[in-house]
């Protein structure tokens, strides 16, 4: 009883209630019985006292009621919850170290070299031809050169000079032809000479400015001018017949007078084969 008084019915109210209900109800049905048996012997009594007094029926006992018994739990009981497992962390893999490729060397280009300006050679010293003998063939000698204007002649060659620029206009027409020329020394300026020449040998024949001399009042004898000759300069490769001119320069001084230009054969390695032809100046 007491462990259905625990339990709850199928509706889910406590069992010891409906207990009690009926216990009270048990009660009330004995003291109604009782009362209801005390009055009739008394009136039995009283009619007829020789009446043998029957004794009462004994009270019916109470019939306890028992509860029915109640499921312990009517709901069925709950699964137990199911451990889920854990997932177990997944080992991220590590990329593998890329190895950064080492940067190529750039080979540094070389520094090209800038070539230094060439020096401007000195005047190589040229023999001095030796002066002929007085009473020389004409041209032959400083002391009976070709006239001005005239055609000298030397071996297989014919050479006159047909013009000539002194001073700062030889020095503009100069600075013209290269500007890296350099003007001339104090006390000095240029001289250009316009030199033509024609070739008479048998094979071929080559001149150029370098075989030139100029030689004047101050007894020197000056090669040609280590510049950049205006254009056309003398440099030519004849056959026989052939001729050609250009512009030679030379450096002189600013006062110089009597001015001879001298040409070396050039078909001659002999330096003392020489020629004079005055310039006019």
């Amino acid at each position: 009883m007491n462990a259905a008084c625990q339990n709850t019915n199928a509706e889910g109210k406590p069992v010891k209630k409906l207990a009690a209900v009926l216990v009270l109800i048990t009660f009330g049905l004995v003291v109604a019985t009782a009362c209801q048996s005390g009055d009739g012997g008394s009136a039995e009594t009283t009619a007829d006292t020789t009446t043998e007094t029957k004794p009462a029926p004994a009270a019916a006992q109470p019939t306890a009621t028992e509860a029915p018994p109640v499921e312990e739990a009517n709901a069925p009981a709950a699964p137990e919850p199911t451990a889920t497992p854990e997932p177990e962390p997944t080992a991220t893999p590590k990329p593998a170290p890329t190895s950064t490729p080492e940067p190529i060397a750039t080979p540094e280009p070389e520094p090209t070299a800038t070539p230094e300006p060439t020096a401007t050679p000195e005047p190589t010293a040229t023999p001095t031809p030796e002066p002929a003998p007085a009473g020389s063939a004409e041209g032959g000698g400083r002391d009976n050169p070709f006239p001005a204007g005239s055609t000298g002649t030397i071996g297989d060659w014919a050479f006159s000079v047909t013009e000539t620029v002194r001073g700062d206009d030889a020095w503009a027409m100069i600075e013209d032809a290269n500007r890296y020329n350099d003007p001339a020394t104090e006390g000095n300026e240029y001289l250009l000479v316009m030199v033509e020449a024609t070739y008479n040998g048998d094979e071929e024949g080559r001149i150029s400015g370098s075989d030139l001399y100029m030689t004047g009042s101050g007894g020197v004898y000056r090669d040609s001018a280590s510049v950049v000759d205006p254009d056309p300069d003398l440099d030519g490769r004849l056959i026989s017949g052939g001729s050609t001119s250009g512009w030679v320069a030379f450096v002189i001084a600013t006062d110089e007078t009597h001015l001879m230009i001298v040409l070396n054969d050039p078909s001659s390695y002999e330096r003392q084969n020489v020629a004079y032809l005055t310039i006019g100046e």
